[in-house]
């Protein structure tokens, strides 16, 4: 099982360096799952750093999204092929590829240091 809590963290030490960037940061990733009804708060984080990048704007961008609905952060970090091909149109070893691509991509983006 990945400790999400882990992960976070270290990616945040990467991709900001800069202790008080790094701040700023965690600050407007922090303004995700404070309401009740936003779930899965370290795993949508992480999503949310994934499709940004280290764009500060888009970072807030993503978060704005996620308060609204977090489901759209977690189908463009985590399934960003099957989000963007029509897999019901298609044969499932076709579809079992896609999903299979969209799984290692987001487990390498996880594992990486």
């Amino acid at each position: 099982m990945i400790d999400r809590e882990a992960v976070l963290a270290g990616k945040l030490a990467k991709m900001f360096p800069d202790p008080t960037v790094r701040s700023l940061v965690e600050n407007e990733l922090n303004q995700y799952g404070v309401e009740e009804h936003e779930r899965e708060r370290t795993r949508v984080q992480l999503a949310i750093l994934k499709v940004a990048g280290t764009c500060i704007e888009r970072i807030e961008e993503w978060t704005d999204i996620a308060k609204r609905d977090y489901r759209d952060v977690l189908a463009s970090a985590e399934y960003p092929n099957q989000l963007t091909t029509p897999t019901w149109k298609l044969p499932s070893s076709e579809r079992k590829a896609i999903e299979d691509k969209d799984a290692e991509q987001y487990r390498r983006w996880i594992e990486e240091k």
